[in-house]
């Protein structure tokens, strides 16, 4: 090793050497992707694995753990531990530590038969897994220390018990190093079809330009961004990389600026989370100091949040980009408001940041994380940070974080004044349509939205005098048809479809909204049309309705259920500046139809002092 070591070096490379880890376990997660073989089917240990059904990532992310954590196990070697054995010899001799990978004391080889034995099994269940997991390390590690060895007199190798077939077969044989610190996800790039964890969006009034922050992510969930003017595409890894992010990330073929600074010197001790949420929350520093021009806003929300671009920009427009706005909402849950904070903007829902007040927080980021050890994620952090600069949460009710479980039909069908601009935890809800997928049915709603994105989910409600009945509207997605007369005000409850997202305790199930009673007896219940499909139709937007969840009910001549169709009709929403700081509920009538199987309705402005009421 060489001498004249630096002794801050050491102690920086032996906090490197954890997120060196953490860079290859996101290169390990993303080839889960494509991996074949299912998640219950990896070896896992009592404790850390529920076993529920979906498939999400990071379950089948932690099996995979699980099981490099069983490997370990069989041959006494502690994950995390290579790095130690060489920071202890480098400060023992005064010698220089060159990161090359993740190694282990290469003179313990008793278990090396058992060692390759592992890996040959998994190979054969999960060949693409273990291409990233050794063969490409091995690449990588081999070609690492031939450039070493030809720049240094003397130089000891420490490399896993794994490791050492592999580097010896490519010693000194041609590799290209840049494949094997490529992701290989999702499918093609330019799709847009990519894993996601934070977004920012740039020139956001015009909505030209994006940059996604990516880690272990969901891509399905930028799916229905795809045709939506994006420019520009930028994945940063959970950790910090071993070269430059422009490296890494010239195999997307788009414009690509890295930022990386090391996170790891933060202190983190909320028991059982993640580390992750500090490397999070300076996504907001990495990205000012990108630098880049005609910046207006930049929104955050989690991996398994889905935005509706056009109501996001149209939202943050009736603010001034030019003063300090803090963009957000709440949970719904009270349990979680109390929890975390009431002054909090929650990340799942996302939150938006005006460019000069981000500006600012970059300036004092890292000192303020310093002071929140003790919190929980990201969001946290940044609500804390701007806290103290003194600016709180602006809160819009279209930014939704969905903290219950079950069906979310109430709060999708009973939706406040506002622009829907986001949905949070749809893996963890019941599909927002009948007989379909989660994934399905959230591309059904984006079809409904990419037509009239302003109105969708806009409730309207009208009565009808012949039959007395109370139709309430949420547009492009679902109809209830109350066989008789409600008052508006009951009309505008949430139905309570749902569960709470914790159970046992009262506070569980408050929420922050009136609540009305959904009876278990779906006969006892409204009738539910759910949208079927929406068109164009002239200068009109055409939606239709059917009844998607047939039921044994009792059926008179009068009865909401003898519907076979609803037709709506509505001129496309456009909503200005003051109509959206001073909103106003839309009102509808019943319009004449020659079937009594078919009910049409059409959607308009109110006149003046026109109230919504059963007409007398």
């Amino acid at each position: 090793m060489d001498s004249d070591i630096d002794h801050a070096q050491l102690q920086q490379t032996a906090t490197t050497c954890n997120s060196l880890r953490e860079f290859f376990d996101q290169m390990i997660a993303e080839r889960i992707l494509s991996t074949s073989g299912s998640c219950n089917q990896l070896p896992k240990t009592a404790g850390t694995y529920n076993g529920r059904n979906g498939g999400a990532l990071e379950e089948e992310w932690q099996c995979v753990r699980n099981t490099l954590h069983l490997l370990a196990s069989k041959v006494d070697v502690f994950p995390g531990s290579e790095c130690r054995v060489a920071y202890e010899a480098a400060m023992k001799y005064g010698g220089k530590v060159l990161l090359g990978d993740r190694p282990v004391d290469m003179n313990e080889t008793d278990n090396l038969d058992t060692v390759s034995s592992l890996i040959q099994k998994m190979s054969v269940k999960y060949p693409t897994l273990i291409e990233t997991i050794v063969n490409e390390r091995d690449q990588y590690m081999s070609s690492m220390l031939l450039s070493v060895a030809s720049e240094h007199n003397s130089v000891v190798a420490v490399v896993g018990k794994g490791h050492l077939q592999g580097i010896t077969k490519h010693w000194q044989q041609p590799v290209a190093v840049s494949a094997t610190l490529s992701f290989h996800c999702c499918g093609p790039y330019t799709s847009f079809t990519f894993c996601t964890q934070r977004v920012s969006v740039y020139d956001s009034l015009l909505s030209t330009k994006a940059f996604w922050w990516s880690s272990l992510g969901r891509s399905r969930y930028l799916e229905p961004l795809v045709g939506y003017r994006i420019r520009e595409l930028l994945l940063i890894p959970s950790a910090k990389p071993i070269i430059s992010t422009r490296t890494m990330l010239s195999i997307i073929g788009v414009a690509v600026t890295g930022v990386v600074i090391a996170w790891g010197v933060f202190r983190y001790t909320w028991r059982g989370g993640l580390r992750s949420a500090i490397r999070v929350a300076r996504v907001v520093s990495e990205t000012v100091a990108l630098n880049h021009s005609n910046v207006r806003w930049f929104v955050f929300g989690d991996d398994d949040t889905v935005f509706f671009p056009e109501n996001l920009v149209k939202t943050l427009s009736k603010y001034d980009h030019d003063l300090l706005y803090f963009v957000g909402s709440s949970s719904e849950s009270f349990a979680q408001n109390r929890f975390f904070s009431f002054s909090m903007a929650f990340g799942g829902a996302g939150f938006a940041i005006s460019y000069p007040l981000a500006k600012t927080l970059a300036k004092v980021l890292d000192s303020c994380l310093e002071r929140y050890p003790h919190l929980y994620g990201s969001d946290g952090r940044i609500s804390s940070c701007l806290a103290e600069l003194g600016v709180g949460i602006t809160r819009e009710a279209g930014f939704h974080q969905m903290d219950m479980t079950g069906d979310p039909f109430g709060v999708l069908a009973v939706h406040p004044l506002a622009p829907l601009v986001s949905l949070h935890h749809t893996d963890y809800l019941d599909p927002i349509f009948p007989d379909m997928t989660n994934r399905n049915a959230m591309r059904h709603l984006y079809n409904a939205a990419k037509l009239d994105p302003q109105r969708i989910l806009q409730q309207t409600v009208c009565y009808d005098r012949w039959f007395s009945w109370t139709i309430s509207v949420s547009w492009g997605y679902a109809i209830e048809v109350f066989n008789g007369h409600v008052l508006l005000p009951d009309v505008l409850r949430v139905p309570a479809s749902f569960k709470p997202w914790k159970k046992g305790n009262l506070l569980n199930s408050l929420f922050s909204f009136d609540m009305r009673e959904h009876n278990q007896d779906p006969c006892k219940r409204p009738v539910v049309f759910h949208m079927n499909k929406t068109y164009l139709e002239g200068d009109e937007t055409i939606s239709i309705y059917n009844i998607m969840q047939k039921s044994n009910c009792t059926v008179d001549f009068g009865s909401p259920r003898r519907i076979e169709m609803i037709k709506v009709r509505a001129h496309k929403l456009d909503l200005s500046i003051k109509q959206m700081q001073a909103p106003r509920r839309q009102c509808c009538d019943v319009l004449p139809s020659s079937k009594h199987e078919k009910l049409e309705i059409g959607i308009r402005e109110c006149h003046e002092d026109e109230l919504i009421q059963m007409q007398q």
